[in-house]
């Protein structure tokens, strides 16, 4: 604690440990506690911790670069998957199963979910095989 700048831990272990919540304050060290210790919950914290992830400005993506040809049904299951992770899958560290669409959206689908460094898996027969997105 001497030489730290940020103190990280899961809240309900700093909100149950005292000792630590008054030495951070005696040493002007913050605390910043996450729900659970999962990847994307530590690589959030840090990202902010950082400032490296400013909510009010997000980097946006732009999906004609995993389209084929930018059909409007293209770019409707790539906006799906992106706000799946970002909205559920990242922040809670869920998995998340879109509606099902034809192979070759779905593996647009795929590389749209590599891109955020997350594994996804198909499943169900067809016509109603759909993507699968597991959180890191």
């Amino acid at each position: 604690m001497d030489s730290a700048d940020v103190v990280l831990g899961l809240r309900s272990h700093v909100k149950n440990h005292s000792k630590i919540r008054s030495i951070a304050r005696a040493r002007h060290v913050p605390i910043h506690g996450i729900k659970s210790s999962t990847m994307p919950q530590i690589s959030r914290a840090l990202r902010y911790l950082l400032h490296m992830d400013d909510p009010k400005n997000p980097e946006a993506i732009d999906l004609r670069l995993f389209a084929h040809n930018g059909s409007d049904d293209e770019i409707e299951a790539l906006e799906e998957a992106r706000l799946a992770v970002e909205q559920i899958v990242i922040p809670q560290g869920q998995p998340v199963e879109l509606l099902p669409r034809s192979p070759k959206v779905r593996k647009m689908q795929h590389e749209l979910v590599e891109h955020y460094r997350l594994k996804s898996d198909s499943f169900g027969d067809e016509p109603n095989r759909r993507l699968r997105i597991y959180p890191a």
